[in-house]
């Protein structure tokens, strides 16, 4: 009885070393892609900062400047035009830098995870 109890406890401690070595060898892997993903989201950061204040952002009129809209977290915004009637019946052509409905649900459910 002795024996076995000897050999389930030195089965155990085996168990838990290999679990601890797999458990290291995931976090270093995880910890790799933490870093690469934290090098490409602030390469992203640094390249948007440099553009600041050249881009057009959301909601602002983008009509002499159709594809200088800014990025919004995941996608570029778009600049979409719309045709206004003046009271005295002319139309203008006005454009403003937005975001696709598909893309904003896109954003705002990846956003929430």
């Amino acid at each position: 009885m002795m024996k076995l109890l000897l050999c389930v406890a030195l089965c155990a401690i085996t168990l838990s070393q290999a679990s601890i070595t797999d458990r290291k060898a995931a976090f270093e892997e995880l910890s790799d892609a933490t870093s690469f993903f934290k090098n490409v989201v602030d390469s992203a950061v640094s390249g948007e900062e440099a553009r600041k204040g050249k881009c057009i952002e959301k909601h602002h009129e983008c009509t002499n400047d159709r594809a200088n809209c800014c990025t919004s977290v995941m996608f570029q915004y778009k600049c979409k035009c719309y045709n206004i009637v003046h009271d005295n019946g002319t139309t203008k052509e006005r454009c403003a830098c937005k975001m696709p409905m598909g893309k904003q649900a896109v954003e705002k459910l990846l956003g929430s995870l």
